[in-house]
This record gives C-alpha cells, sequence and structure tokens, in this order.
C-alpha cells in the first residue's frame, strides 16, 4: 500500500500536471492570436510516455515492491524535486504566454535570454530531468529510476534538438 506521502505527491504531481496542460491551453490561444507557428514533430508524445512511467512507476514499485518506501533519503530528495519545481516555475513564468508543453514559435520574436535562460537555454528541462531521478528513488523505486532516467534523457536530448530547429527556422 502506498505510503501517505507517496499518494500525497502523487497527487500534487497529478494536480501540477493537469495545471500545466490548462495553462498549456490558455497560452495556445494567445500564441495562436499572436501568429505562433506549432511545429511537427515535437517530441510530445515521448514526453508524456516518460511521466506515465514516472506516475505508474511510482504507484506500483514505490506503492507495492517490498524494498521501496519512505527512509532518512526521502526528504532530502523530495527538497531536490521541490527546488527543481521552483526552476521549472520560474521558466514558465519568464516565458509568459509564450510557454507551452509543444514546440511553437512566434516569428520575429527574440529568443528569451533573461530569468533561468540566462544561465543555461533549457531550464525547464534540467528540472524535469532531476524530477524524473529524485522521485522515484525518493520512495525506493530503485527499478523505475533505472527505467525512467535513460528514457527521460532520450526524451529530452531530441526534444531539445527539435527546439533548436525551430527556434534557427523562427
Amino acid at each position: 500500500m502506498p505510503s501517505p506521502l507517496l499518494a500525497a505527491v502523487l497527487l500534487l504531481l497529478g494536480a501540477e500536471r493537469l495545471a500545466e496542460l490548462a495553462l498549456h491551453r490558455r497560452h495556445s490561444r494567445w500564441l495562436a492570436a499572436h501568429g505562433a507557428r506549432w511545429h511537427r514533430p515535437d517530441g510530445f508524445g515521448l514526453l508524456v510516455a516518460t511521466q506515465a512511467v514516472l506516475l505508474a512507476g511510482l504507484v506500483v514499485e514505490g506503492g507495492f515492491a517490498p524494498w521501496a518506501g519512505v527512509g532518512a533519503w526521502t526528504w532530502p530528495l523530495l527538497a531536490v524535486a521541490l527546488l527543481a519545481q521552483g526552476l521549472r516555475y520560474w521558466a514558465i513564468g519568464t516565458l509568459g504566454p509564450r510557454w507551452s508543453v509543444r514546440v511553437v514559435t512566434l516569428p520575429g520574436a527574440d529568443r528569451i535570454v533573461r530569468g533561468p535562460y540566462r544561465f543555461f537555454p533549457h531550464p525547464n528541462y534540467a528540472a524535469v530531468m532531476a524530477e524524473s531521478l529524485v522521485l522515484p528513488l525518493a520512495f525506493g523505486a530503485w527499478a523505475t529510476a533505472i527505467v525512467l532516467t535513460p528514457l527521460t534523457l532520450l526524451a529530452l536530448v531530441r526534444r531539445i534538438r527539435l527546439e533548436e530547429a525551430a527556434l534557427s527556422d523562427a
């Protein structure tokens, strides 16, 4: 049975993803009204697959595997996950209505180089990578971390290549 802490994290993670999709829909309307261009392929399906593995792995392995559970390592790793969320929302806030879960460009718009983007080009993806590693480890879901980490890295490398190509074309 999943621990109350794991259940709370799963509920927060699910609510966060739903809120991000709602924000994406709102931003998509703004982007469309300002002449944005959606690029395909954009690697979104593979990113969704990583999130499905994360959630399923946390539920199944984190909640039911005999080796999984909450321990002394849980709180420090959850603190790292929380810092990653702070980076994610700093990136989203910096992009404002230009943020989307899809690859979208605004023709003629300058590339954003303020906020976390002044330090490195894809801070949101650094947060996603951190989250995909530390959340399974926080609950002792080692197999999930072993499967999820390379899958997430593959998805993010692909997505970054697609984004960079789209930004170069814009």
